[in-house]
């Protein structure tokens, strides 16, 4: 495949830091060439040029020879080859080396250099290609272990994505199985009224289908969601259910998982209004926090003591905490607190994403006319009360 455009940068940034780094070598060389009195520093510059040029493009020829050559395999064929390289290396460059000496100074002093510094010249070609090759290899394991890291996030992003999936999966036919549940009580002793609790089944079921496979969806959209499932819950308690809201307009945008809402708004009315006789109340908070989204549901029901809680989850929680723990790692809370006849009190605090405006109006805030139209679409009409609403 041909590469991408990134890759293609990233690769020339790695390959002129490579270059650069032959810099500072190149300067020592040439002091070193001036020290001994024999030349000036021009021409020992020009000759540290070419010399490190030389051990820099064999460098290169190293690097792609670590790729063939890789850590793990047998130890003593590991080690010979690079023995074997390391000593063809330092004889080419030694071996350029002297080359250029003869080229420009004559035969004589080619001759005399060889004799002079020959073995030096190897020993330190050797000890080039050593550093070469253990840099090599540092940058080429460093390489593997962020692949490594990429590659187990991805999977277990993967893997979490399956899970929420699967939670989702159970959490479904569990909402349905208890709306149809309620509405079966409505067939058998009110049928006008059963006709309207199926138009709101209808669109309870419409939300399901379109925004039970996303992995978010909007407050606004899961809190009119919870608005249609009460709707319908009173259709079969009537007037003994009132459901009383409390939310904060910039609350309406931010980013929270599918059937976070409804599974508490029924717990709520399951164990804390369905057993008891009298009217009773539903009450549904939504407020930011800094950068946290806190959602609360209570009732007035019946309640229970708090021991009861370590075995009181249903389904709907259960599934609910569990795709908390999954999405959000530990960053999410979920606790529920009870009494006897002082009713549930359910609390989530998740962070808050919250969408990015092209044109925000000033200081970041949600505009006024964005929290009438927000107040419009999740309460049904303009103008009333933001905190108290009975059906």
């Amino acid at each position: 495949p041909q590469p991408t455009g990134g890759e293609v940068s990233t690769s020339a940034r790695g390959w002129l830091l490579y270059a650069a780094a032959w810099i500072p070598f190149t300067v020592v060389y040439a002091f070193a060439l001036t020290a001994q009195g024999e030349t000036t520093f021009s021409y020992a510059l020009l000759s540290a040029f070419v010399s490190m040029s030389i051990a820099a493009h064999g460098g290169v020829v190293v690097w792609h020879l670590t790729g063939r050559l890789p850590v793990g395999m047998n130890r003593a064929v590991f080690f010979s080859t690079h023995l074997a390289l390391a000593g063809m290396y330092a004889l080419l460059w030694s071996g350029a080396q002297i080359a250029w000496i003869w080229l420009v100074a004559g035969p004589e002093v080619g001759r005399y250099v060889a004799r002079q510094a020959g073995a030096w010249q190897v020993v330190s070609g050797a000890w080039i290609y050593a550093l070469i090759a253990g840099i090599s290899y540092l940058i080429r394991t460093q390489r593997e272990l962020r692949g490594r890291e990429v590659a187990a996030a991805h999977a277990e992003a993967i893997a979490a994505q399956a899970q929420l999936r699967a939670l989702r999966a159970q959490l479904n036919p569990h909402f349905l199985f208890n709306s149809l549940h309620s509405l079966g009580t409505l067939v058998r002793h009110e049928p006008a009224v059963a006709e309207e609790a199926l138009d709101r089944l209808g669109e309870l079921l419409r939300y399901a289908l379109d925004h039970g496979e996303h992995d978010v969806v909007r407050f606004r959209d899961e809190l009119a969601f919870a608005r249609n499932y009460l709707e319908l819950e009173t259709l079969r308690f009537g007037d003994r259910l009132c459901a009383r809201f409390e939310v904060d307009d910039t609350a309406l945008d931010a980013a929270v998982p599918p059937f976070l809402l409804q599974p508490l708004v029924e717990n709520a009315i399951r164990h804390g209004l369905a057993p008891r006789a009298g009217r009773g109340a539903v009450e549904v908070a939504a407020r930011l926090e800094g950068e946290r989204l806190v959602l609360e549901v209570r009732d007035d029901g019946l309640g229970a003591p708090s021991a009861a809680l370590d075995h009181a989850d249903g389904l709907g929680l259960r599934v609910l905490r569990r795709q908390l723990e999954t999405r959000y790692a530990g960053r999410a809370d979920l606790e529920i607190t009870t009494a006897p006849d002082a009713g549930f009190h359910v609390a989530v605090s998740l962070p808050a994403v919250l969408p990015r405006r092209e044109s925000p109006p000033s200081n970041g805030m949600i505009s006024v006319e964005d929290r009438n139209t927000a107040r419009e679409n999740v309460l049904g009409e303009d103008r009333v009360p933001r905190k108290e609403r009975a059906w």
